[in-house]
């Protein structure tokens, strides 16, 4: 039987940990999706952080304060993190503001490193990530290279992205409806894919989930 709300609310804390990285043009601009995100997600009540980041060390930084605020444990209540990147992208990884470029495989040791600050959950002899990963930039969804089946620890167990580049209109819109879906309504992530890709009018977000955790 599916829990009810407020079988939920008593159990699980959710938080969005909100990572952008800003180019100048875009902060001169006031085109700061991250920032514009936050704000919605404050007016439907969803608890967010956002952090701003501009190369791989403050980056990491990021990261060291997200874990410590998922360790914090609000309300004595099970931490449901998100992590949402609001950053250019590309087949082949993530690109930063100062112009370097973060590949997969280096994200994947970034994100391993704070999986293993949080206590995860097991299954025999895997380790299950906690998060679920939203990837807001072009061809998010091959963040999905980050995760190996066959490995006992993988970043995140859900990702979302889209499969082509994408406006930040479109994608600011899209990432609104699915947490307001996911968390707010209490949706699917299948449901929440639906709906955002309805709401900014492009089918091009996909859910990458691993099939055998499906069920959390």
């Amino acid at each position: 039987m599916r829990p009810t709300i407020e079988e939920i609310n008593s159990k699980y804390y959710h938080k969005i940990y909100i990572l952008e990285s800003p180019s100048e043009s875009e902060i001169k601009n006031n085109i700061n999706e991250g920032d514009a995100l936050s704000a919605a997600l404050n007016l439907c009540g969803l608890d967010n952080s956002y952090f701003a980041f501009n190369t791989k060390k403050s980056l990491t930084e990021a990261i060291s304060r997200v874990s410590d605020d998922i360790n914090k444990r609000y309300f004595n209540k099970i931490p449901v993190p998100y992590l949402h990147f609001s950053i250019h992208g590309c087949e082949n990884g993530i690109g930063l503001s100062n112009r370097e470029i973060i590949d997969w495989l280096e994200l994947r040791r970034i994100l391993l490193g704070l999986n293993h600050t949080v206590k995860p959950s097991k299954s025999g002899n895997k380790i299950i990530s906690r998060f679920s990963l939203s990837m807001s930039a072009c061809k998010g969804i091959f963040a999905y290279k980050m995760f190996n089946p066959i490995e006992v620890n993988n970043p995140f167990w859900s990702l979302v992205g889209p499969t082509i580049d994408i406006e930040w209109a479109d994608s600011l819109v899209a990432f609104i409806v699915f947490y307001h879906s996911l968390i707010y309504k209490r949706g699917t992530i299948l449901e929440a894919v639906e709906r955002m890709n309805k709401a900014c009018g492009i089918d091009v977000f996909r859910n990458f989930i691993d099939p055998r955790f499906a069920h959390i």
